[in-house]
């Protein structure tokens, strides 16, 4: 997997194509699943600690995104995941989450991260998913863009990315 040109796999066109295989209600048992699901754990650098977007991007460290939303993935499909690489990688994800005051996104962009750490807490169980989503409430006035003047000219969190809040 890793889609896109098929001998450049990448985390983040992996974390765009499970977007939809979970969407659409795709099975653990799925081929195209269980092979995103290795690629995903095969990628994660464990010196640093994270997964790279791209193969010619290196990561700074956990908060580039897609990091937290392959966990949710993992989390999704934890039958293909060995338990103690779930638990670490969970772990790490609430460890290193980043508020729009910590994070090394422009703070522009930090819905970005944002709506990786929403796609983990909507995959993921008590006590992960309350933590996650009580950083993201505190943060929900300063992620989204409310003036929808801005919608069609600005890079930006939408109102529509509120319904997941409720």
């Amino acid at each position: 997997m890793g889609e896109g040109h098929s001998v450049i796999p990448n985390g983040m066109d992996t974390s765009m194509a499970l977007q939809y295989l979970s969407e659409v209600g795709a099975s653990p048992d799925d081929e195209v699943v269980q092979k995103g699901i290795q690629y995903i754990i095969d990628s994660y650098d464990h010196e640093l600690k994270c997964w790279h977007a791209r193969p010619n991007q290196i990561s700074k460290g956990w908060l580039d995104n897609p990091c937290a939303e392959l966990v949710g993935y993992l989390y999704e499909y934890r039958e293909l995941v060995p338990e103690d690489f779930l638990r670490n990688v969970i772990e790490n994800a609430i460890s290193s989450m980043g508020t729009i005051h910590t994070s090394d996104e422009p703070r522009q962009f930090y819905f970005l991260e944002a709506l990786c750490l929403l796609r983990l807490a909507i995959r993921t169980d008590e006590p992960y998913k309350s933590i996650i989503m009580k950083q993201l409430k505190k943060d929900i006035d300063e992620i989204i863009e409310t003036d929808s003047d801005k919608w069609a000219t600005t890079y930006c969190g939408k109102t529509v990315f509120l319904r997941s809040f409720a």
